[in-house]
């Protein structure tokens, strides 16, 4: 019942793009030990609290090694969350940018054979406070706060009940190309210029 309207199969159907959740790990903070690694600071600093919120999809120092027939996946590496960094500097307060480093290693759901494209995306909010000096730029926290970490992806939906998508094939939406229309009758007794 393809109506050749696009993806929607339905007339009064609306079809969207959404980010559609097939799963998520929630991680609560309380009062745990994770460093902090922090931009270039100026010595004798007394380092305060870091406090960050946010969306990021992670980078290179995160893996996802599909397991289990490709249904599952274990996410590891360490998450960079950034964060503000508040300390004092010759009596007075300032501010730079800083990270806080979260190890993970968790095991979530893929969508179906993975054959969908998908984002690792997490969301989080923390505060760390006694920050104690580890390195150059680098620091010991006790930090409380949440981190949700999803795999997603863009798909098209079809807000109507009981109105699913279907796709045009490749086929029924190809443009001809210039080729195709030489010695092409367009109108009747009259022929395209001979090549």
């Amino acid at each position: 019942m393809n109506c050749h309207n696009g993806i929607n199969d339905c007339q009064s159907g609306i079809n969207i793009l959404a980010t559609r959740i097939f799963d998520n790990v929630r991680m609560d903070l309380d009062r745990q030990s994770f460093n902090v690694e922090a931009c270039s600071l100026p010595t004798g600093i007394t380092a305060l609290y870091l406090s960050g919120t946010g969306v990021l999809t992670p980078d290179s120092n995160i893996t996802v090694v599909p397991n289990l027939n490709d249904s599952f996946a274990t996410v590891s590496g360490t998450l960079y969350l950034p964060g503000t960094l508040t300390y004092i500097y010759q009596g007075a307060k300032a501010t730079a940018r800083a990270n806080l480093l979260i190890p993970i290693n968790i095991l979530m759901t893929l969508p179906e054979d993975s054959i969908w494209p998908f984002d690792i995306t997490v969301h989080y909010s923390y505060f760390a406070d006694n920050l104690e000096e580890t390195g150059t730029n680098t620091f010991s926290s006790l930090t409380d706060g949440v981190i949700i970490t999803y795999v997603t992806a863009c798909m098209p939906v079809n807000l109507k009940d009981n109105c699913p998508i279907y796709y045009n094939s490749i086929s029924e939406r190809a443009v001809l190309n210039q080729s195709t229309f030489l010695n092409a009758d367009f109108y009747p007794n009259i022929k395209g210029p001979s090549v």
